[in-house]
């Protein structure tokens, strides 16, 4: 009786481990019509799904345009109801304009299928390449103690050199800087520059840039100036 009841739980269990392989068998995949675009084409995307050996599959397909630039406007998602039979397989073919991007670089198509339950069943990614476009900017505007801005702050003293420097500068990139102090009082500045502080309260440094392939770049940069040294946090 026990022989046949253990046969009949390890039966069951062979019986849950299939089914669970089964329902877990949903297949995703991704391709495009080309891996490199010029800003402006289409991308033309097929998303194969194929459903389970045994029992049906009811869920939605959804596909991103992701970038690696967080500046860059991408469009909406594309969502798709999916329902499959055992064994069946839907072809799902997406079009992502291009001429919004505004920037050209790195982009990744995801696409992700979830079930009814709203479980992530499968995945899958492509990434693309898109040319031309505005470039984004890699530039760091830092406000140091030091001339070789190993040291940047946003608090200085009274009196206190405060050196400006622009990190990742080109030879090509035309910079503009105009400095507003406390008093509400403007003077422009060459960029790198450094310059000493006497009036105590808060400034704002604005730096415009421009390079050929980049749109315009305005930046503000805010710093203080304390009464005295002993009042520089450390």
């Amino acid at each position: 009786m026990v022989t046949v009841m253990l046969r009949s739980i390890l039966g069951l269990l062979a019986l849950l481990g299939m089914l669970a392989g089964q329902a877990s068998a949903q297949s995703l995949q991704i391709t495009t019509d080309k891996r490199s675009y010029k800003l402006g084409d289409a991308i033309d995307v097929v998303v194969t799904v194929e459903g389970p050996s045994q029992g049906g599959f009811d869920g939605v397909l959804e596909t991103s345009l992701l970038s690696d630039n967080p500046m860059a406007p991408v469009p909406r998602n594309v969502v798709e109801a999916v329902e499959l039979k055992a064994g069946g397989r839907k072809r799902v073919e997406l079009s992502f304009p291009t001429q919004w991007l505004v920037y050209g670089g790195n982009y990744e198509i995801r696409v992700v299928l979830v079930d009814e339950k709203m479980s992530v069943v499968a995945t899958a990614d492509q990434s693309v390449v898109v040319e031309g476009g505005v470039k984004p900017w890699d530039i760091v505007i830092a406000t140091c103690v030091d001339p070789g801005c190993k040291e940047r702050t946003r608090v200085f003293s009274r009196g206190q050199e405060v050196h400006v420097d622009v990190i990742g500068k080109s030879a090509d990139t035309v910079l503009e800087g105009l400095l507003t102090a406390p008093s509400g009082k403007s003077v422009s500045v060459s960029l790198p520059d450094t310059f000493v502080v006497e009036e105590p309260g808060d400034y704002s440094l604005r730096v415009r840039a421009e390079r050929p392939g980049y749109e315009p770049l305005s930046r503000t940069v805010p710093f203080a100036v304390l009464e005295r040294e002993s009042e520089v946090p450390r």
